[in-house]
């Protein structure tokens, strides 16, 4: 549905990343109107892990969402590194989890 990139924003002199929606389901408006949503949600919410909402945009069709950039390892990263997680951990994710991806 969406794929992440890493940017520079000039005008701050910082690194972001940005959540591209896929050009081919931009022109399915309720696709672009979750994608709304998600970012009006996600922009609320202020925790240490969790990466805060900058913007949300449309540029020659294509929508997307500016946010903070996360240099340390993400939750597709510690599977690839540790392999499958045990059931344990899967229902644990505020504790052992957590503690392992969070930076």
């Amino acid at each position: 549905m969406s794929k992440m990139y890493k940017a520079h924003e000039t005008a701050v002199n910082e690194k972001v990343a940005i959540k591209l929606i896929k050009s081919e389901i931009t022109v399915d408006n309720i696709t672009i109107e979750r994608f709304r949503i998600e970012f009006i949600f996600a922009r609320k919410i202020r925790q240490k892990n969790i990466c805060q909402m900058y913007d949300l945009n449309t540029d020659e069709g294509a929508c997307y969402i500016t946010m903070e950039y996360f240099s340390d390892q993400n939750l597709k990263g510690l599977i690839r590194h540790s392999g499958r997680l045990a059931v344990e951990e899967r229902r644990s994710g505020d504790s052992t989890l957590h503690s392992r991806i969070v930076r």
